[in-house]
């Protein structure tokens, strides 16, 4: 069980400030960033990833599949990773309605999203992955190495899963039907928009459905609609 802030905390919360002997001063997010780049970044690195931002790292290897990992930012000072896949097929649906591609290492985004800690059945096996800028140097390296060992064991498979366009609709189906402890499939809009665009590009009919089904649910204007439907159909030939 990971012990340092998260323990600290649950501490307080049972005991109030008598249980703990105060709080550490918070490691400033430029060290931060740095111990994650010294520990989760080096073993990416080993695996032909690049960072591309802070706590952010592509591997394009077998673009247009990009694997993508993202150390995110969550409740109570922590961060967590979260993984999964970008496609250069896939467009994405801006705030003011345009249609973009993400088709670079540091434009990609994710379009199959999974986060570790939202399978967990028990808070205490979710809070494994959290690492946080409020522990203290050491209780930071420890969880650091704790999770990077956890991304190598998890993440590094389940990227292999997919060495091609041709495996990613049984890949999309299998992720969809695994029952989450917390967040749900259709927490994450973009997923449900690369459905569509992974069965067209495997030509199979059923994208047609998924799209149109995204265009409901979250209410795509008529022409950001008509322009995906021109881009599947694109995509279907």
């Amino acid at each position: 069980m990971a012990k340092g802030h998260w323990d600290r905390f649950l501490r307080y919360m049972r005991g109030g400030p008598e249980a703990i002997d105060g709080w550490p001063d918070p490691i400033p997010i430029e060290e931060f960033n740095q111990a994650v780049a010294r520990t989760l970044g080096v073993a990416l690195a080993e695996n032909g990833f690049e960072c591309v931002a802070p706590r952010r790292w592509v591997r394009s290897s077998r673009a247009p599949i990009r694997d993508l990992l993202v150390l995110q930012a969550g409740k109570g000072v922590s961060y967590s990773p979260m993984w999964g896949f970008s496609l250069d097929f896939v467009p994405h649906v801006t705030t003011s309605g345009e249609t973009k591609w993400h088709r670079t290492a540091k434009s990609a985004r994710l379009d199959l999203v999974y986060i570790p800690a939202n399978y967990c059945r028990l808070a205490s096996e979710a809070r494994e992955w959290d690492v946080s800028p409020t522990a203290t140097p050491d209780e930071l390296q420890e969880d650091l190495a704790r999770v990077t060992r956890m991304v190598v064991a998890q993440a590094l498979p389940f990227w292999e899963r997919a060495r091609g366009i041709e495996d990613l609709p049984s890949v999309y189906r299998e992720h969809r039907s695994r029952p989450p402890a917390g967040l749900h499939w259709r927490n994450f809009p973009q997923q449900a928009l690369a459905t569509a665009f992974v069965l067209a590009k495997s030509g199979d009919a059923a994208g047609r459905v998924e799209l149109a089904e995204y265009i409901r649910a979250h209410d795509v204007g008529p022409e950001t609609a008509k322009r995906l439907e021109e881009l599947l159909e694109q995509a279907m030939a």
